[in-house]
């Protein structure tokens, strides 16, 4: 876990001053959209989030959350609610935004990107290595991520390309191949192709692409 300016006074909760004072890493079973001005419809299910949406994070200093029950204007382009960001609990506003247009991909999972490199010679193991950056990490944790098969495994959707060496042998790029690259919903991820041989040796690697999120 990453946690910038750290201070360990092991209270873990409400800050012992207001506004608080410390920088304790808290973790718990907090919810995803915690504290937050929540809008969602009710005209139809939902079992994806899909036509759910965080408006704001109403100003709320670290481990304060704002008191809740934002109500409509009548002519529902506001929202009013109370915080707490200072002792006087003032009201504050949000200009509520269009609803976006339905969408048709779930993205309380990873969007499944088909990436194809180019065909080389004798390589049959042929791995994408991705990330967020170009070292490249695809998670917090400094170690370079790889995709590995043409299809998308929910319970594994990539490998860690060193610790998780032995789990992984990657697709057969010698003429064609497709594999498949997780991609964090609303992200940019940056990925090349590593073109290796029947024994894992490395052939060649390729020039840096991107890909992203461009589903509806």
């Amino acid at each position: 876990m990453n946690s910038p300016d750290f201070t360990a006074s092991g209270l873990c909760s409400f800050a012992a001053s207001f506004p608080p004072d410390n920088n304790d890493p808290c973790v718990g079973n907090w919810p995803s959209w915690g504290g937050a001005v929540i809008q969602f419809r009710l005209d139809r299910a939902d079992s994806t989030g899909r036509n759910a949406r965080a408006l704001a994070q109403p100003l709320s200093p670290l481990h304060y959350w704002f008191a809740g029950g934002a109500q409509p204007t009548p002519d529902g382009k506001w929202l009013i609610f109370q915080t707490h960001a200072n002792a006087h609990q003032d009201l504050l506003g949000i200009q509520v935004p269009p609803l976006p247009g339905d969408s048709l991909t779930p993205r309380n999972d990873f969007i499944q990107v088909p990436v194809q490199p180019t065909p080389v010679a004798g390589a049959v193991h042929t791995i994408i290595e991705f990330g967020y950056d170009m070292n490249p990490y695809c998670t917090s944790r400094q170690e370079s991520c790889v995709a590995a098969s043409s299809t998308y495994s929910q319970s594994t959707p990539f490998y860690y390309q060193t610790t998780e060496a032995g789990s992984y042998t990657g697709a057969d790029c010698s003429s064609s191949c497709t594999i498949i690259v997780p991609v964090i919903p609303m992200r940019v991820a940056y990925w090349r192709p590593i073109y290796r041989d029947v024994n894992n040796n490395v052939l060649s690697t390729g020039g840096w692409q991107v890909a992203l999120d461009a589903n509806n």
